[in-house]
């Protein structure tokens, strides 16, 4: 087998996340045109190899229009981005006008996929996978009162994760884990301000108990009521986070 040498990543990388602010906040807007690619490499103070790299990858995220012999040009993300978004938006558009209507969008989204997916795992959960699921509430339980946030959304991530496995269903995993990835990301963005509200703890076991008893209707009562509330918690931290700038 043949190995091919690596590359070196990293510049077009910081390049492209840095057009993406740029483009996420209004900086650049919709149907402008960026400067030449020779304007762009001595902005970047690289060479146009290296740029042409990183203006390939945001096109193929529908974020701009290559025209040859005519420019480089800013697409609508809001029509013309696709899915592989969503990450970067979380880390890099906050500044963005419509974050938080992204945000809301997102939070709706998962709740609709729960509602579709939960209760076909709940039915084919097996007592290892329960065993595991309560086994990571008592993880989780014991982190109350403390400030270690990351460490309780791991558990709570492989509760979520454990049950939607249960389907063997590959795409819904891929879409937990894109849904997980955003959360991370989330909480990478509040850094300190992140601390899991008092309410988590107590509709998260509530949640779990109805899982355990295999009901699913409790399940699925138990969990809109966990994440409508968790949703309104994390949109008025990052309302908060907004507004300091």
């Amino acid at each position: 087998m043949t190995i091919l040498p690596l590359k070196r990543t990293s510049l077009p990388a910081e390049i492209a996340s840095r057009l993406r602010v740029m483009i996420f906040s209004g900086e650049f807007k919709p149907g402008d045109r960026l400067p030449c690619e020779r304007e762009l490499a001595s902005m970047f103070g690289t060479n146009r190899n290296t740029l042409r790299e990183a203006l390939r990858s945001l096109e193929m995220v529908g974020l701009i229009e290559i025209r040859q012999g005519a420019g480089i040009f800013v697409k609508d993300v809001r029509i013309h981005g696709n899915l592989s978004l969503l990450n970067h938006f979380i880390k890099e558009g906050y500044k963005s006008p419509y974050a938080l209507e992204v945000l809301e969008d997102m939070f709706l989204f998962r709740r609709r996929f729960f509602q579709w997916v939960i209760p076909e795992a709940v039915e084919k959960c097996e007592w290892e996978d329960l065993d595991f699921i309560q086994n990571s509430l008592r993880e989780i339980l014991k982190l109350k009162g403390t400030p270690q946030s990351s460490e309780i959304f791991t558990h709570d991530t492989a509760i979520f994760r454990r049950l939607i496995a249960s389907t063997r269903r590959a795409f819904y995993m891929w879409t937990f884990n894109t849904i997980a990835e955003m959360g991370w990301n989330m909480m990478k963005v509040a850094g300190e301000n992140w601390i899991f509200p008092e309410f988590y703890f107590h509709t998260m076991k509530r949640f779990v108990k109805k899982v355990l008893a295999k009901d699913v209707k409790g399940v699925m009562k138990t969990l809109e009521t966990h994440l409508k509330r968790m949703d309104n918690f994390t949109l008025k931290l990052s309302r908060n986070i907004l507004s300091q700038g």
